[in-house]
Parts: structure tokens; C-alpha cells; sequence
């Protein structure tokens, strides 16, 4: 997956920088000076971000990625152990990924509306791992505004979309 720089491709650059922000995240919200609850309300955000992590790197053998069929682990919304090392072993996965190529094609499988079947359109491995960073994005701005609403004082860029750091000028913060 390197690129001709020889560095890891933006789409996992990207990844492995949101797993980083979402394990300070998690240590930050499980200092005991902290609301012990909050990790349960977070967690669920966490939990689904991580869920799509492993989707991806389950259709990978296949070539197919089925976004649809994640197992949750309900222990991993509760117990921020837990989910730390969930987090450690994608996260590993991922840098693992440095070697093959992102502009592979892959099939990819979701429901893309209510009471209809799922759809299969193809994509390349590095389209998704650009989606997964963007969605993780997204929820870590959602945890934050939950965590600063319980008085936990959080890095602002953690939730800082990507963009902004292509373009100063511009800063805002992945929202709903």
C-alpha cells in the first residue's frame, strides 16, 4: 500500500490516525476524575466505528466488504479495556496493510435504503479506507460534544475534519 514516496496511502494514513485519535479519546474519558458513565455513552459510537474497521478488514480475503454484516460486541460499548484492545488489534490489522495495493478493486455490500435488498457496487480499497476515516470523523465530533457537555475538557482537533489541514483558511469540525 505504499505509495511511490514509499509512505502508507492517505485512505490508511488516515485510518491509523483516527484509531489514534479514538484511543486518546477513550484514556481521556477513563481517567477516574471522569464521569465513570461516559464511556457508556460514547461507547456505542465507538463500538460502530470499530464494527466498520472489521468489516473492512473481514471482506479483504474475499474481496467483498459487507458493511451490514458486523457482529457487535455489546462488552465493547461498556468496558473501555476492552474495547482499547479491540482498538490495538484493528489498528495492527491496519498498519498491516502497508504493502498491498489500495487501488485494488473490492465489491462492496450495504443496505442503501429502508425495506430494500442490499446493494453490491465496486469501489477500491483506498475509496473505503477514505470512507472510514471520514465516518470515524464524523463520530468522534458526536463523542466530543457528549464528553465537553459532561465537563471533560477535549483536544479540539480530535474531531477536526481532515480538510481543514489542506486548507487553513477553513476550520470546522465534523458535526451531524
Amino acid at each position: 500500500m505504499k505509495s511511490a514516496t514509499g509512505k502508507a496511502s492517505l485512505g490508511l494514513q488516515g485510518c491509523l490516525e483516527t484509531c489514534r485519535r479514538c484511543e486518546h479519546l477513550v484514556r481521556l474519558c477513563n481517567d477516574t476524575s471522569v464521569d465513570g458513565c461516559l464511556f457508556e455513552v460514547i461507547g456505542p459510537h465507538l463500538r460502530h466505528c470499530l464494527d466498520h474497521f472489521r468489516s473492512l478488514l473481514n471482506g479483504l480475503d474475499t474481496g467483498t466488504i459487507d458493511y451490514d454484516a458486523r457482529e457487535s460486541d455489546s462488552g465493547l460499548e461498556t468496558d473501555p479495556d476492552l474495547f482499547l484492545a479491540a482498538l490495538y488489534r484493528v489498528t495492527a490489522e491496519l498498519a498491516g496493510l502497508e504493502g498491498i495495493s489500495t487501488t485494488q478493486a473490492v465489491e462492496v455490500v450495504q443496505s442503501a435504503a429502508p425495506n430494500a435488498a442490499p446493494v453490491s457496487v465496486g469501489s477500491t480499497l483506498e475509496r473505503e479506507l477514505i470512507f472510514l476515516s471520514s465516518h470515524a470523523i464524523h463520530h468522534l465530533a458526536q463523542v466530543i460534544e457528549v464528553a465537553e457537555g459532561r465537563g471533560v475538557s477535549v483536544q479540539s482537533d480530535l474531531g477536526m475534519a481532515f480538510s481543514p489541514s489542506a486548507h487553513p483558511d477553513r476550520r470546522e469540525i465534523a458535526t451531524l
